[in-house]
């Protein structure tokens, strides 16, 4: 006898993190780097009336700090962001920057560190056309502010998912809409799929030459048509057209959105110096960026405006102006304390070069700090720092640990240095293969695997044995 199916009603305890407007607008300002805080704030003062900006004593430097170590305090809200901006167009980031190969190379760059576009308003204002439904909306913001400067997408989408609190499906959408935006190949997960989406859906061979990058360019570029050519069925000159043709498209996207005519410049988020022996962390802005409610604005709220309206007017006004102060309070707390664990790790490089960069996590600096991993990811997202080595991106000084043979542990960043130094001094009338790169790095008592040669390669822009060859 089976049991009927009866409609009711059943109550399900669970437990769910909420984040509140207040907890979202702090989150959005801890990512935004000095750049896009400057321009955010700037919109702030003209909106609000009763804010304003404190001019300092130029001899007075608020945020200057020794880089003494922070006692752990309370976790930070875990969970996912959102977004409600009006338009994409308006409010736009800075994707997360990934480890740059020309610092690798020269361990130094100038004060300033040089870029020549801006890929992220590039692609927002493309999807500003369009109208989007709140959860995919919030997906394409953070899916474009998670490109790296070549591009592409590093982050893997389930993680993306979980940290946002979407689904799997919302996400895959997000993906489709930007890799069908302008410059062709953006949104890719890989070389291979950077040069998949760059052939045109109306291309007449289209298939094949979609089929030739996904399983033969290495045959090819090694020079074995023939084998090719009797596995796909066509001429070996088919062949050598479609390899001609591959090689003028483009595996960093990105690089085409730059313009060189009009170079625009990083100002460094975290400035770091040697001061009465021990390094000092500032906050470049902690002048600049000083707000207060305005004083006048204050009193004839507490004297009582001249009508309702008016008063209710004043009294959003003063609270909006008082929660942003807060939330610039909290995100310059969390910086500078993220800056200070970050430069006490990394003391050894700061003293004595990269070959003493240490390997860091983020899940290190947040365990010792007492935040939430995400929290530290935000905080560092974007954001540059002044040494007295150069400036680099935050995201240089983290990363994972290679065990070399002499017992001393090497960051990634080390060695991705190795390789393109190995790189730029190879003979390129006979360039080096990956497992070459291996040997005389396992040589050097840094032993990687070929296939991690291959990705930090691969993740660095530098191609392949065949197409560095002159």
């Amino acid at each position: 006898m089976t049991a009927s199916l009866q409609p009711g009603i059943r109550l399900n305890q669970e437990q769910k993190q909420v984040l509140s407007a207040v907890q979202i607008h702090s989150l959005e300002l801890l990512t935004l780097n000095y750049q896009e805080l400057d321009d955010y704030l700037e919109r702030q003062l003209l909106e609000n009336p009763v804010l304003e900006n404190v001019v300092e004593d130029q001899s007075d430097q608020p945020g200057e700090e020794l880089a003494e170590r922070p006692a752990a305090g309370e976790k930070a809200a875990a969970g996912g962001e959102d977004s409600s901006f009006d338009e994409f167009a308006d409010d736009y980031y800075v994707p997360v920057s990934s480890y740059d190969a020309d610092i690798a190379s020269s361990e130094r760059v100038g004060s300033l560190a040089h870029y020549d576009g801006d890929l992220s308003h590039h692609l927002l204002l493309q999807l500003s056309m369009n109208s989007y439904a709140p959860e995919l909306r919030r997906a394409l913001l953070n899916l474009i502010r998670s490109l790296d400067e070549d591009g592409y997408l590093r982050i893997p989408l389930a993680e993306m998912a979980a940290d946002l609190h979407l689904s799997n499906d919302v996400i895959d959408q997000a993906l489709s809409e930007v890799q069908k935006l302008d410059p062709p190949g953006v949104g890719a997960r890989s070389l291979v799929e950077c040069l998949c989406l760059q052939v045109p859906m109306r291309h007449p061979e289209r298939d094949l030459i979609v089929r030739v990058i996904s399983d033969h360019l290495s045959d090819l570029a090694a020079g074995r048509f023939r084998s090719v050519s009797r596995e796909l069925g066509v001429s070996e000159g088919k062949l050598r057209r479609i390899l001609d043709y591959v090689r003028t498209l483009e595996p960093r996207p990105a690089q085409l959105v730059f313009s060189d005519e009009q170079p625009s410049y990083i100002v460094p988020d975290i400035i770091v110096r040697w001061v009465d022996n021990d390094w000092r962390v500032t906050l470049t802005g902690s002048r600049r960026h000083h707000l207060r409610v305005n004083a006048y604005y204050q009193e004839m709220m507490n004297q009582g405006a001249a009508n309702e309206e008016a008063q209710d007017y004043l009294k959003q006004k003063i609270n909006d102006a008082r929660q942003l102060i807060r939330n610039m309070d909290r995100r310059r707390e969390t910086i500078i304390k993220v800056a200070k664990i970050m430069v006490h790790r990394q003391e050894g490089f700061l003293n004595r070069g990269l070959e003493e960069l240490q390997p860091l996590t983020l899940k290190q600096v947040a365990e010792e700090a007492g935040l939430h991993e995400s929290t530290v990811c935000r905080a560092v997202s974007g954001k540059y720092v002044d040494t007295p080595r150069g400036v680099y991106p935050v995201r240089f000084f983290f990363s994972r640990s290679y065990a070399g043979e002499d017992g001393r542990n090497y960051s990634g960043a080390y060695v991705r240095s190795l390789i393109a130094s190995l790189v730029a001094a190879e003979d390129k009338s006979s360039p080096l293969s990956d497992r070459q790169i291996e040997e005389a790095l396992r040589a050097r008592g840094v032993p990687v695997a070929r296939r991690t040669v291959a990705k930090y390669r691969d993740e660095m822009g530098l191609p392949k044995k065949s197409f560095r060859r002159r």
